[in-house]
């Protein structure tokens, strides 16, 4: 779900409209719409925990400690935009 990815959380309306387009996308796989926000802030953590598994991971990485620590400090920083913004996100997936 990098459909809301951006380097600092983007404005409500371009955010609604994001959130819109993916709830459209997926109205087959899923009819229940009111759950997006909740797969949009899993996916966060799980994206946060697995860049900090990687990290430890004794075999070959993908990204630096830098690179990585940044990937786990922008899915803890777009998951705490995403809950504050619950309210918004969820109306606009309806």
């Amino acid at each position: 779900m990098h459909l809301l990815q951006a380097a600092s959380p983007v404005p409500h309306a371009q955010a609604q409209a994001q959130v819109r387009f993916l709830a459209d996308s997926l109205r087959a796989r899923y009819p229940q719409r009111g759950n997006l926000v909740d797969a949009i802030l899993d996916s966060r953590n799980r994206n946060a925990l697995w860049w900090h598994h990687h990290r430890t991971a004794p075999d070959r990485r993908e990204a630096d400690s830098e690179q990585i620590l940044a990937r786990i400090a922008w899915s803890r920083r777009e998951h705490e935009h995403t809950a504050a913004n619950r309210v918004v996100l969820a109306n606009a997936s309806r």
